[in-house]
């Protein structure tokens, strides 16, 4: 009767890693990474997709961090330390698209209160970088949603004789695209 070896300590595993074993680094993840997943899974409101993003990060950080710990037997710690690093500047990011995606809305819906001025202001720089745009197609589309007169989706599509679908997402696309160059044109316009 042959009786199976003991796991090696994560003491020993995190020398073999430090020393560029590939299988110890993945013992180490296989030996940590639930317990690391259920802890960015509560981090993350339970968000499957999320939390496996905060693991990968937690592990590349860690192991590119590695020879820096000093002792292997205070791994399980220290690799919480670093997913709650992880998960809180996530959320920090989360938190700061959220409030830039409010203070952009890109869809304009007019309102009593939309000021003309600052809506204004928006399609004209909206304009400016459509003038950058070098795909046709594109720019009649950004054009008939952001130049006067303003036109609806199925608007667009009708005219152009495109599916709506097309006209939808290549809009959503193009606001993704150049919603940085947006806030970053405002703010500096701003200050």
């Amino acid at each position: 009767m042959t009786s199976t070896p003991p796991e090696p300590t994560d003491s020993t595993l995190v020398e073999r890693a430090v020393a560029g074993s590939p299988t110890a680094e993945r013992m180490l993840y296989r030996r940590y990474a639930p317990v690391v997943r259920a802890y960015c899974r509560c981090a993350t409101s339970g968000d499957d997709s999320r939390a496996d993003d905060l693991v990968q990060e937690t592990f590349v950080r860690a192991f590119r961090a590695l020879s820096g710990l000093r002792d292997g037997a205070r791994l399980r710690p220290w690799l919480y330390s670093i997913a709650t690093n992880v998960c809180r500047d996530a959320g920090a990011q989360t938190a700061k698209a959220r409030r830039l995606e409010q203070a952009l809305a890109l869809e304009w819906a007019p309102s009593p209160e939309d000021e003309p001025s600052a809506r204004e202001q928006r399609i004209r720089k909206v304009a400016e970088l459509l003038d950058e745009i070098e795909d046709p197609k594109l720019r009649s589309i950004v054009r008939l949603r952001y130049r006067e007169p303003e036109h609806t989706t199925r608007e667009i599509a009708q005219k152009l004789n495109l599916p709506h679908g097309t006209v939808t997402v290549t809009l959503m696309r193009f606001r993704a695209r150049i919603k940085a160059d947006l806030v970053r044109i405002l703010l500096e316009e701003a200050s």
